[in-house]
Order: structure tokens, then sequence, then C-alpha cells
């Protein structure tokens, strides 16, 4: 195993291409080991490549618990191209939250960190992927929190921007709170048809998870992911 990590060290270090790069951090998600944390640490702060930067971050956090959280809280502030580093530690805390890995402090703290990427300043693609991660994070959350998180997903129901509204209508259903229903069944009216992620079609999911109730979990993690997910046409999402 030790021989196997150096020579992927090695590879890595020698590699030019960005995608070879990537695939090697990759492949040391199963090789656990205090040598593979520091790799991967120094691979996220230092690799002038974004995307090997975010994989390193996602493997990171399979790898090692030491001070990870700090590191994610760190990469949400990181800018990058596509959003692909703040995207990457979205989804690994929210992945964290679901399997029990982030204390009642750290969960705060993470949603305080989350709720200003939903806000209009940013773009379309990392404000869907933080309705997405506060969707999760809201479920099993204390309810003040769970509060907090559904009125940031609240302010987003009315945007201008399509994209934007039709990931908060999904978050919703994904979040499950009663208190969505009314909310997404008074912004329907103002929805029209369309032929893509149609609007109507994904408050009527929302509303149908939302009553659904946490009985069928699976419903409200298959609308999160269905309608929250980066999408090329983002930036056309207009209203």
């Amino acid at each position: 195993t030790d021989r196997v990590r150096s020579g992927l060290v090695e590879a890595f270090a020698r590699e030019m291409k960005s995608q070879v790069r990537v695939q090697i951090v990759k492949s040391l998600k199963e090789l656990e080991h205090e040598d593979t944390s520091a790799f991967l640490r120094h691979a996220f702060e230092t690799d002038l490549s974004y995307y090997v930067a975010a994989e390193a971050l996602e493997v990171l956090s399979e790898v090692s618990e030491d001070n990870i959280f700090r590191v994610l809280l760190d990469a949400l502030e990181r800018s990058s191209h596509r959003d692909v580093i703040r995207r990457a530690a979205l989804r690994v805390i929210a992945k964290m939250h679901e399997e029990a890995d982030l204390e009642s402090e750290q969960l705060e703290k993470a949603v305080t960190a989350m709720i200003p990427l939903v806000e209009p300043r940013h773009s379309v693609s990392i404000r869907r992927a933080a309705l997405n991660a506060l969707a999760r994070l809201g479920r099993g959350a204390p309810e003040a929190l769970r509060g907090r998180i559904f009125h940031a997903l609240a302010n987003v129901v009315d945007d201008s921007f399509l994209g934007a509204r039709v990931a908060a209508f999904a978050a919703l259903g994904a979040l499950g709170d009663e208190r969505g229903v009314d909310l997404l069944i008074a912004r329907r009216s103002k929805e029209g048809e369309r032929p893509f992620r149609n609007p109507l079609d994904i408050i009527d999911r929302a509303v149908t998870a939302i009553r659904a109730g946490d009985g069928d979990e699976g419903v409200q993690k298959e609308i999160c992911l269905l309608y929250t997910s980066p999408s090329p046409r983002d930036a056309t999402l207009s209203r």
C-alpha cells in the first residue's frame, strides 16, 4: 500500500494534465493514511487546477477527520471557476450531516456560512448548490435552525431568476417543512408552463413531497437531487 501511495504521489507531481491529476486524487480514496491526508491537503491548497482542488477536498473528507470541518468552512469562502470548490464543500458538509458526523455547533456554523450563498449576488449554480445543501442540513436539525433554513429558502421563491426559483421550490420540498405548502401554492399562480424544468411540475412535486412527510424521505431526497443539480442552461434561465 505504501508503495502504491508513493507511486501515485510521484505520478501526480510529474503530471501536467489536470484531468489526470484529478483521477490520481480519486484513486487515493482507498488508501487511508496520514500521509495521504497530508498530500491531499497540500493538493487542495496549492494545485493550480480548481478541479483538482475540489476533488482533493472531497477525497480528504473520506480519508481524514482531522480538522476537516475548518477546511470545509474555509473552502466556502474560496472563489473558483464555476464555484467548483464551494460546491464540493457544500456537498461534503451536507453528506457529513446525513451521516451524523457534524456536531451541533458545527451544524449551526455551516448553516450560517451557507445562507449568504443563496443571495442574488452569487451565480445561479452556487445558489442552486447552497439551496440543496441547506435543505439537506435542515432535515433532522433543531427546530430553531430548521426555521432559519426555511426562511432562507422561502426568500428565493420570488427570485427574478427561474433557475434559482426552481431550486428553491425543490429545496422546500426536500426540507419537508409544512409551512412551504401554502408558499408554493401561492407562487404557482405566478408561474407559467416551461418545456425545461417546468416550474409548475416542480412545485406540484415539492408540495407532494412535503405532504408525504418524514415517512417518505426518499421523495424529498429525489426532488432535491433532480432539481437542484447544476445545469448548463443556468445562465439562460431568467424570468
